[in-house]
Parts: C-alpha cells; sequence; structure tokens
C-alpha cells in the first residue's frame, strides 16, 4: 500500500459496537485526493481493519476469484494465495502482472 495509506491516521465511528465509518484528518484527505488513487472504502476497510494484503483487498472487491486472477496472471492459485499472504513481499513485477489483470493502478497494490 502506499505510504500516505499505510501511514494514514484515523477515527473509526461506531454506531454502538458496530464500525460505520471512518474519519481521517482533512490534510490526509487533499492527499489522496492530489495523488489521483482513490481506494473504494470497502477496499481501505479491508486492508485497514481486516489486515488484507492490498492484492487481496482489491481482488475480493473486484469479485475476482484466486483461480481466476491466477489464471489472469498466468500462475497457479497456490501461487496467488502466497502472494496475497500478511506480510508477503511480491515482487515489481508480480505487482505489474496483478495491476494489469486486476485493470488497476499499479500504485494502488505497493507497500512502499
Amino acid at each position: 500500500m502506499n505510504t500516505l495509506i499505510k501511514n494514514l491516521e484515523w477515527t473509526i465511528i461506531k454506531s454502538g459496537t458496530e464500525p460505520v465509518a471512518a474519519a481521517i484528518p482533512f490534510k490526509d484527505y487533499l492527499k489522496l485526493v492530489d495523488e489521483d488513487l482513490t481506494y473504494p472504502h470497502e477496499v481501505a476497510m479491508k486492508i485497514a481493519l481486516e489486515e488484507k494484503s492490498p492484492i487481496q483487498a482489491w481482488r475480493e472487491y473486484l469479485k475476482v476469484s484466486q483461480k481466476e486472477l491466477a489464471r489472469r496472471m498466468d500462475m497457479t492459485q497456490s501461487a496467488v494465495s502466497q502472494m496475497e499472504k500478511p506480510g508477503a513481499k511480491p515482487h515489481k513485477t508480480t505487482l505489474e502482472k496483478a495491476a494489469k489483470a486486476l485493470k488497476i493502478n499499479q500504485a494502488l497494490l505497493e507497500d512502499v
């Protein structure tokens, strides 16, 4: 994930015990808008709260199975599973292939 998202400070707003929204400092919001890279709420929550990798979060958001992503990337489903594990550090070329397969900007998948 990019540096801004990785270091983003947020406040979770709850209704009872259920999270319903997240608030970020306005200066961080402006940086996100200026970068022209946006994360849908569902993707951001999968990354921040569920601690999923950016690849897994985007794949699930786009409703692409591991098997289908593997086919698009010309690799095995097992390899996709490995690169989605928390802490995995896919090579730049792998991130390029994943971004192309998911039809998103590669920067949205990077952990810098």
